[in-house]
């Protein structure tokens, strides 16, 4: 039993790694082998104990059941129900991955390189796809319009995945384990470059926030251990010259700036602002906030935030010649929680957010902070929560990395 609960665990934790970026249904299916993993061992009491020793998985575990509170004054109950299914990894995560039976580093170790080879295969593909069309992509960018991810998957959330396989890609390397020959290490730090040049090809602002910002935690984090200061200053010196040089040498990174400072114009104006990315969030950000306003307690629930969306815009009085290119998903968590559950909901996701940084154990582990760094930056102009890639995404690795991460290797 032993043995095949570890082969069910090790499987789970691949299938996820891989899935994130190649296949939904993969990760569906490998959510349900960690379940498994679990169900098979029968030892409840102690799992349960450990879990409720974790006040970060508790927390995790009180954004599904606000979902379920929401259901008494919810009126689109089947929306509130698609929520709720998308939703249960925020408590069948935390609880697998924190009773995780004891794994080899091997093993540990096959899961960041199978994560890593996954994200690059989907860069690859991407970068392929967009090299043979080109002119075609690259003209569209200066109007809101995202590279296609391939094989398909939003752009937004592949990028704030790459942003963090980069770093994902940098622990591997730094590990003092091979799988097959130690020419896996140059491969998994060249893996790190190319995704994080595929970040500034792709030009997606998401993901590319969270990497400057992730990367500026490291640089901190970097001279505060090493003490290398001269090391320490070339790195904040290559923060500000890498986009630079991205801006002068690549056309759709240039693009993507002009395209920021058009839609921001947009809005400021008072101009027509369909179909333009930036403009639309700023639109759906002050939409939602005059619908918190009426409803700051408990907010309009779940299932009901789109609904209020559509019936708030007309009020708004934006121009937009394309109603139909109108956000009614906040593109802010924090904002998407509010909404949705009230300033309660905003308070537990801001828990969420700010317990690590007052334990060592968090702050010391590296990959962690980079991580939820990614994470962090990401929620503040995307609902990641909201679609399944994302709540797995986080909730996933937030554990996963506090599990097998040693804090010798960062």
């Amino acid at each position: 039993m032993k043995l095949k609960r570890e082969y069910l665990t090790v499987l789970g934790l691949c299938g996820i790694s891989i899935g994130l970026t190649t296949s939904v249904a993969l990760i569906s299916i490998s959510v349900g082998v960690l379940v498994a993993s679990v169900w098979i061992s029968k030892n409840w009491k102690t799992y349960l104990q450990n879990f409720m020793r974790s006040p970060l998985a508790i927390a995790f575990a009180f954004l599904l059941v606000l979902h379920f509170i929401s259901y008494f004054y919810t009126e689109n109950i089947p929306e509130l129900l698609k929520e709720i299914r998308i939703k249960l990894p925020l408590f069948l995560l935390p609880f697998t991955l924190i009773n995780l039976p004891p794994l080899t580093d091997k093993q540990k170790y096959l899961v960041w390189v199978l994560f890593v080879l996954a994200v690059s295969f989907t860069g690859a593909c991407t970068l392929v796809n967009y090299l043979i069309h080109y002119k075609e992509i690259t003209a569209n960018i200066i109007h809101s319009k995202e590279v296609p991810i391939k094989p398909h998957m939003s752009h937004i959330y592949y990028s704030m995945i790459a942003a963090f396989a980069v770093w994902a890609g940098v622990y591997a390397y730094k590990l003092p384990i091979i799988l097959w020959k130690p020419i896996e290490k140059k491969i998994l730090l060249g893996l790190s470059i190319f995704l994080g040049i595929c970040l500034h090809i792709f030009t997606a602002r998401t993901g590319l926030v969270a990497f400057y910002a992730s990367f500026f935690v490291y640089i901190v984090h970097f001279i505060i251990t090493k003490k290398e200061y001269k090391i320490g200053l070339i790195l904040l010196l290559s923060l500000l010259t890498v986009p630079a040089l991205s801006a002068f040498f690549l056309k759709g990174f240039q693009d993507r700036i002009v395209n920021t400072y058009i839609d921001l114009r947009k809005y400021n104006q008072g101009q027509d602002i369909s179909y333009r990315s930036i403009s639309l969030r700023l639109a759906a950000w002050q939409t939602a906030w005059h619908i918190i306003e009426r409803n700051i307690w408990i907010g309009v629930g779940i299932g009901d935030s789109e609904d209020e969306m559509r019936k708030q815009y007309p009020k708004e009085n934006f121009k937009v010649h394309y109603k139909e290119s109108l956000l009614v998903n906040t593109h802010n968590q924090f904002l998407e929680f509010t909404l949705g559950f009230g300033i309660l909901g905003g308070l537990t996701l801001f828990f969420i957010t700010v317990y690590p940084l007052f334990y060592s154990e968090y702050r010391k582990n590296l990959v962690f902070m980079l991580f939820w760094t990614v994470c962090f930056m990401s929620m503040l102009t995307e609902a990641i929560l909201e679609r399944q890639i994302g709540v797995t995404f986080m909730t996933f690795f937030t554990f996963y990395t506090l599990y097998s991460v040693s804090y010798k290797t960062d």
